[in-house]
């Protein structure tokens, strides 16, 4: 069991927490999704991140009920899809997540993409406003949201979001977005936090320097990538359907990185994420 170990919580801007730690549940669909997401639980993983675009919050929802742990433990993070932008369309939307969560409220709702062409994006930050004063969400943020992007939210309705989910990892370490993010006390919550996705073979010496710190500790690359954000202050989004792996992951709370270690992470080489057709200014979630 993992459940003994210490999973720090982070303030909000709205005066909610976060775990620093979360189980990300994309690509986990149907009953294997739904056992992974019940055994996280079951192990000590308190906050997991779905989305309307994973259709798995109705296996999230059975999850939860088939966890025995209580409701008022656990908390929730959803999405709004991209087809679901807009007045009209997100309250019905976000009803029919809870509906498939069996919840009565979600914890914590995001806009996954923030689809420029169809302009819709501040529409439906206004709506998500609207949807938290009535109860429906807790907190609200975004995911995927370039600075520019945020500060227009931000400027047209005063609201900040209380996160911005982003790609952010040892080899990508984004760090204007980042300090961005802070400058507007908005939490950075990282998507694929080490980074393997983005991998290549000119980043093997990266690599090295990884292992060499991971070997320190007796632990994965990727448990030392976990460890790396939770020294930053960040929230990190992991999952796995794997029990070894995921209690890997949890077991990354327990690594404390030293000051050496970090400053050498902190000099690997950058590599750029969301280029092409997943840049915040170009790609359209359907």
């Amino acid at each position: 069991m993992t459940s003994d170990l210490h999973n720090p919580r982070l303030p909000l801007n709205d005066g909610h927490e976060i775990e620093s730690l979360i189980y990300g549940t994309s690509g986990l669909q149907g009953t294997i999704g739904m056992l992974a997401v019940r055994d996280a639980i079951r192990a000590g993983w308190r906050t997991i991140d779905t989305a309307q675009r994973y259709n798995n919050e109705m296996s999230v929802g059975m999850a939860i009920k088939e966890s025995g742990v209580r409701r008022e433990e656990i908390t929730v993070i959803s999405k709004i899809h991209g087809a679901n932008h807009g007045l009209a369309h997100v309250r019905p939307s976000i009803i029919d997540s809870l509906r498939k969560l069996n919840l009565d409220v979600i914890d914590l709702m995001l806009i996954h993409w923030p689809n420029p062409t169809i302009g819709l994006a501040i529409e439906t930050w206004m709506a998500l406003i609207d949807a938290k004063a009535d109860g429906l969400v807790r907190s609200i943020g975004v995911s995927n949201f370039a600075n520019d992007q945020l500060d227009e939210l931000i400027e047209a309705t005063w609201v900040a979001p209380a996160v911005n989910q982003i790609p952010i990892d040892p080899w990508s370490q984004q760090v204007s977005w980042r300090e961005h993010c802070h400058q507007r006390k908005v939490m950075p919550m990282a998507w694929s936090p080490s980074g393997f996705r983005a991998f290549k073979e000119d980043q093997v010496p990266a690599m090295v320097e990884m292992e060499t710190i991971a070997k320190n500790h007796d632990a994965t690359v990727h448990q030392i990538a976990l460890a790396w954000h939770r020294h930053q202050g960040h929230v990190a989004v992991s999952g796995s359907t794997n029990e070894q792996r995921r209690a890997q992951n949890f077991a990354s709370l327990g690594i404390e990185l030293t000051g050496d270690e970090l400053d050498a992470i902190a000099n690997l080489r950058q590599v750029t994420k969301h280029t092409d057709r997943f840049h915040p200014h170009q790609y359209e979630e359907w």
